[in-house]
């Protein structure tokens, strides 16, 4: 790791220009009067630090991205491609994250209690206050977006800057949140009377329908799709589709996992592969379930799961992180290198990648303050 610090030069250049007369005088030159006005006072701009797991220099070319209007809540610079960017502990103040999501160029990072949000992919964060505790987060555009969790969900229509409750959610604790549009949402999650439950939301949040689910004991986690029409829901030891708007729904058939009580917390599809978590590991399969195969073992209860294209990226307690480039042949761990050394990190708890390339990880901290940390892969 190397940390550069730049500080302004204005105070060793107004030493040369008083300097100046003299040495001009010693060469045999008539110096010019001083115009009769003062020069404007020097500035000296605060030090700013840069840190880079790179072998090479970030291009000095490289256009620095725009402020937004808002205070910044978190800034992460540019990294070479590849490569990434961060601190631990770079949001002050807060437990770690709990979800990521991006559209477009926003990125929307929600913790208990707030959420960070991003509208130049990733490089200036501002944030907000919500009511949801470990709140995930979704967004079917960039002005539009929803956190949900225990306490219920919320929508934003000016890309997150303030928030108004939906209508009443069946369950007392949401986990997951997902729909192939504003006017077709689902969550999922458990708590209160009712256990676990699957609802959904044709008019943008305002309402929500409880759909009838063959899953009655344990908890129910993360919801998605395959193709944008069909409905998966992951839970303890079963994988739910519907491909009729939740009326009727069929189990999967199972992997075979390391426990006698399976999680499965995430799931995500892409490049015509489904992969879902176990309690230590992650399992894909090309044809719906009916043969599984080991894509990696964790080593530590699966927290984080994304994927898109051929990448797809998984991480846990105990700091471990895993990363594949090939659609889940092959595997690289600790991507983030020594930054990932830092013992403060305890948990990769989301994970996300945009469509541009850029990759996410949220971690939970340890210390008294307990600050979450945010990474940045730079495409």
């Amino acid at each position: 790791m190397r940390i550069l610090f730049r500080r302004s030069g204005g105070a060793s250049l107004a030493a040369l220009l008083q300097l100046a007369p003299v040495l001009m005088v010693a060469c045999g030159a008539t110096p010019t009067p001083a115009p009769p006005h003062e020069l404007p006072p020097v500035t000296t701009r605060p030090e700013v630090a840069v840190v880079s797991i790179a072998p090479h220099e970030v291009d000095a070319g490289a256009t620095a991205p725009s402020l937004p209007p808002s205070p910044d809540a978190l800034v992460i610079l540019p990294a070479p491609p590849h490569t990434f960017a961060g601190a631990a502990g770079n949001i002050p103040g807060d437990s770690g994250l709990s979800g990521l999501f991006t559209v477009g160029d926003s990125v929307f990072a929600s913790g208990s209690g707030f959420l960070l949000r991003s509208t130049d992919r990733g490089l200036h964060f501002a944030r907000t206050e919500v009511a949801p505790r470990f709140p995930v987060v979704w967004a079917p555009s960039e002005r539009e977006v929803f956190v949900a969790g225990e306490g219920g969900v919320v929508r934003s229509t000016d890309g997150g800057a303030s928030f108004s409750s939906t209508g009443a959610a069946p369950g007392s604790a949401v986990t997951g949140i997902w729909g192939p549009s504003a006017e077709q949402i689902y969550i999922v999650g458990a708590g209160g009377s009712g256990g676990p439950f699957v609802a959904r939301s044709t008019d943008h949040g305002a309402t929500w329908a409880r759909l009838p689910v063959p899953f009655t004991e344990g908890w129910l986690y993360d919801v998605g799709t395959t193709d944008g029409r069909d409905v998966l829901v992951a839970g303890t030891g079963a994988i739910l589709r519907s491909t009729d708007a939740g009326a009727h729904w069929k189990r999967l058939p199972m992997f075979k996992g390391g426990t006698e009580h399976e999680q499965t917390r995430r799931l995500c599809f892409a490049a015509g592969t489904l992969f879902a978590s176990s309690t230590y590991g992650l399992h894909m399969t090309r044809d719906l379930g009916k043969t599984w195969r080991v894509a990696t073992q964790v080593g530590s209860e699966v927290l984080a799961l994304a994927c898109r294209g051929l990448e797809v990226v998984v991480g846990g307690r105990g700091r471990l992180l895993f990363v594949s480039a090939d659609g889940g042949a092959t595997w690289r761990r600790d991507p983030l290198g020594r930054l990932f050394a830092e013992p403060s990190l305890v948990s990769v708890q989301a994970a996300a990648i945009s469509e541009a390339g850029e990759m996410y990880v949220g971690f939970e901290g340890l210390y008294t303050d307990h600050r979450g940390s945010l990474f940045r892969r730079s495409p």
